[in-house]
């Protein structure tokens, strides 16, 4: 944005693109097993997706994903009502959107330090109950006053909110993924497919029911989490925090 005008962000991220690809061809090999190879066919793409959306654990934590991406999406189509139209910060509308994406950047960052440890499960399932506490808390205080909270609180508790999402994203993206292997690809591309229309779609209802005030926006965030947690539990058949995969 230095050298040139808002085109620019997208030749920027073509040129990314391009130099992921070149590496990834040079440096990531196949590791898909030859007797899992799939021919690309319609019978055969239709029986992954058949795979995918009839294993339990994968359904379900892409459902609780595709929620909980709503509220990235909220975030989205939120922040500028948000931080312009209640809090008038103007020209710092983009270092206050910055600061809570350097939160979650940050947590992915922690998460891959600790997943190894910790487990996908025990991380994410501990993320998500403090992404509904912290939500459910927060809703309260916005309820519970006609006025906007303060702007500092608004944001510790915006920021940590968000953190807790780096957490949940990842973990549960590849919890999706985990009893998939064999059909990775088809896996891949309908998970993503369901995260992404879904949780467009979700935060542009959270976005549209901007009333002059940050609650519905939060209480998007608490909604989508509770969701979130339901599909989770039936996925997980109520049992939280275990460090395998349960059996499908």
């Amino acid at each position: 944005m230095i050298f040139g005008d808002w085109h620019l962000i997208f030749v920027f991220m073509a040129i990314v693109a391009v130099l992921v690809l070149i590496w990834v061809a040079r440096r990531l090999p196949e590791t898909l097993a030859q007797a899992d190879v799939r021919p690309l066919t319609i019978s055969s793409v239709l029986g992954g997706f058949r795979i995918v959306l009839t294993n339990r654990v994968a359904l379900c934590y892409a459902i609780a994903s595709t929620f909980i991406f709503g509220a990235l999406f909220g975030f989205i189509n939120s922040a500028q009502q948000v931080y312009v139209g209640i809090y008038q910060l103007g020209e710092l509308f983009p270092v206050a959107f910055a600061a809570v994406a350097l939160f979650m950047s940050f947590s992915a960052f922690l998460n891959s330090r600790l997943v190894g440890k910790f487990g996908m499960r025990r991380l994410s399932h501990a993320a998500l109950l403090g992404f509904m506490t912290v939500t459910f808390i927060w809703f309260m205080i916005q309820w519970m006053s006609s006025e906007p909270m303060p702007f500092l609180l608004f944001l510790a508790l915006f920021a940590l909110t968000m953190f807790q999402f780096g957490w949940i994203a990842s973990n549960f993206n590849s919890l999706a993924m985990e009893p998939l292997g064999h059909v990775a690809g088809t896996a891949s591309s309908v998970l993503g497919f369901m995260g992404t229309v879904g949780g467009a779609a979700l935060g542009a209802a959270i976005g549209q029911s901007f009333n002059g005030t940050a609650l519905p926006m939060v209480a998007g965030f608490f909604s989508v989490s509770l969701i979130g947690f339901i599909f989770v539990l039936i996925g997980e058949k109520g049992k939280l925090f275990q460090p395998h995969n349960p059996k499908v």
